[in-house]
Parts: C-alpha cells; sequence; structure tokens
C-alpha cells in the first residue's frame, strides 16, 4: 500500500488470525481506530471500527478525523490489490470499545467526614504524554462514568533533583482537561485533600 498519513498520524500493521489490521493512531489522541482487512469467498472485506465508548464525546471526534484517512487507505488497498469490497459498506463505522486486558490501578478517595466517595484517580505509571493519557482515559471511561465524581488520569512520575516529583496528570470528570499538565506531588496531593476535606462544606 502506497499512501502518506496526513501529519501527526501513523499506523501499525497488525496479524489477526486471517485478517490484516492497521492501527490507526494520532499523536494526542492517542488510537483512533483500525481497518481490518480480511478475504471473504475471492473478495477482500473491510470493516472500518473507531474505537472507544459511543457515549464519550471524545470518540466522536476520533471518528471525524478517521473517517477520511480510512476511506483514502482502503481505496488505495483497493488499488493496489485490484479488488473491490462489495459485501458490505467499506465506509460504515463500526464501534469497537477495544477490551482492556490489562489491570489499571485505581484509587477512590472518600470524604473525611461522612466516608462518601469524591474523588478517583487512575494511574497511567508509563503515560509520558498526551496521547498516552487519552489512552487510558479511553479504556477507562465506562468506570469513570459510572463513578461519578472528579476524576484524573495520574501519569509517569519525573523525580527532578533539589524539587518536589512531578507527576503528569489530567482531570477527566466531569470537566475533561483539553491537555494534560505537569504538577508537584505536594501541590497535587493539597488539591485532594482540599476536595476530601471540602465535601462536607458545600
Amino acid at each position: 500500500m502506497n499512501y502518506t498519513l496526513p501529519k501527526g498520524i501513523s499506523c501499525r500493521k497488525e496479524i489477526i488470525q486471517n485478517s490484516v489490521a492497521y492501527i490507526i493512531r494520532h499523536e494526542n489522541l492517542g488510537d483512533l481506530g483500525r481497518i481490518v482487512v480480511s478475504e471473504k469467498k475471492g473478495m477482500c472485506h473491510f470493516s472500518s471500527e473507531v474505537v472507544g465508548d459511543p457515549q464519550d464525546p471524545t470518540t466522536k471526534r476520533r471518528l471525524e478525523i478517521l473517517e477520511p484517512i480510512t476511506k483514502s487507505m482502503i481505496a488505495e488497498i483497493e488499488k493496489s490489490t485490484q479488488s473491490k469490497m462489495k459485501e458490505t459498506d467499506s465506509h460504515h463505522f463500526q464501534q469497537n470499545i477495544m477490551p482492556n486486558y490489562h489491570k489499571i490501578p485505581s484509587k477512590i478517595l472518600p470524604c473525611l467526614k461522612c466516608n462518601q466517595i469524591v474523588a478517583l484517580l487512575i494511574f497511567a505509571e508509563n503515560a509520558d504524554n498526551q496521547a498516552a493519557m487519552e489512552d487510558y482515559y479511553r479504556l477507562m471511561y465506562p468506570k469513570i462514568k459510572e463513578m461519578n465524581v472528579e476524576s484524573w488520569i495520574v501519569g509517569k512520575e519525573q523525580i527532578i533533583r533539589h524539587q518536589n516529583i512531578i507527576t503528569y496528570v489530567m482531570k477527566v470528570w466531569p470537566q475533561k482537561d483539553e491537555i494534560a499538565y505537569k504538577i508537584s506531588f505536594d501541590e497535587f496531593n493539597q488539591k485532594i485533600k482540599k476536595l476530601q476535606n471540602g465535601h462536607c462544606l458545600n
């Protein structure tokens, strides 16, 4: 396939049983979705899939970026293989909430007075950039929505000599930050303690 991806977009190829999957990734939003190419009855079958929960607003953003890319890629694959897909609509997107096979550590924080849950921390221990943080948010969205409390993704720690440890964080509920940012442990812990102490005062 001879296709030049737009700036900020990358693609990796994976073999899935008798199919080939092209995973499309955005430099800031993480994984967007994939095209799965398989052969059925001598014809190429294309499946376009956007990843994420359909109720997550970010999923719509992924789809808007992904759709023109997958259409162009499918056209290029058809051209290079000299085959046409006739069994299904190649531009129809399926919803693909990728299963999370890895245990993602998290912690619920109670009000220090009434013990009601007031916050959720999700630990993305290897996340040190925006795309990685978005991947964790996408995977944990159903849990974040279910808990319905103030929630943060807490990324990889960075130790800076003579300073407090810095961590990468992104608030994701009830309002989602557009970008993750760095904050010292002391400052972040003060923010969380203020939330726990202030719950019953509101």
